[in-house]
């Protein structure tokens, strides 16, 4: 089953980016004992033109796990929020912030559904880089997974409506269970209100900022109707 918006863009994983554009074109004319030196060099240059970026993976904690949760919220005005909902909110992704490998503005593009032997779920988000906030080694998309079982499976499941070709903050960490085992993504997807993005830009700026300059951040969000009087 798949969900599409409007022209999207084919879904590439962040995790594999390698890509190899040279070609090599017939040699014509050449002497026999020029021809490896030539095919050599052309090889290596092939090489070099498509490193992949690297990607550096540091522990995950049980806190972090809680926050990337592979899933989504739809809490575009957190002053709705009240008492212990809006603290957790300001905690959550405060943390968010803090601990991702990437801080991107996204628009979601495609949704991917994919169902294995034993009728198990695994929705794939395809969403298009707008604006990378934080960190570097990714390309013009993320490709987002979620599988059934996981705990932010049911904020996707059925819910293309809500997602597709909606604009998101994207928070991405990586992670890694072993030396041998492949790098995945873990990731959380806040909508890209003006209050949320707000938030988000304040805490990155303050990270960014020089040692000496940083502060403890406390952003005061009020009421729309406040800021209207």
């Amino acid at each position: 089953m798949r969900h599409e918006a409007p022209a999207p863009k084919a879904a590439r994983s962040i995790t594999r980016s390698l890509r190899f554009g040279a070609r090599l074109l017939p040699l014509q004319g050449l002497q026999g004992a020029l021809r490896p030196v030539l095919l050599g060099t052309l090889l290596g240059l092939a090489s070099c033109g498509g490193s992949a970026p690297r990607i550096v993976v540091t522990p995950i904690t049980t806190a972090q796990r809680a926050v990337f949760e592979n899933g989504v919220d739809f809490i575009d005005d957190p002053t709705l929020l009240e008492g212990n909902w809006l603290e957790t909110w300001e905690q959550e992704i405060d943390l968010r912030v803090r601990s991702s490998d990437i801080v991107a503005y996204v628009r979601v593009t495609t949704m991917r559904t994919d169902t294995d032997l034993e009728r198990h779920e695994t929705h794939r988000l395809v969403a298009h880089i707008d604006s990378l906030r934080h960190g570097t080694g990714v390309d013009d998309e993320l490709e987002l997974v979620v599988r059934q079982g996981d705990p932010g499976f049911d904020t996707v499941h059925d819910q293309d409506r809500r997602i597709l070709n909606q604009r998101f903050v994207a928070f991405v960490k990586w992670t890694q269970d072993g030396p041998d085992d492949p790098i995945v993504a873990r990731w959380h997807l806040s909508p890209a209100s003006e209050r949320v993005v707000r938030r988000v830009n304040t805490l990155i700026e303050s990270q960014h900022a020089p040692d000496e300059d940083r502060r403890r951040v406390i952003v005061h969000d009020q009421p729309a109707d406040d800021e209207e009087q």
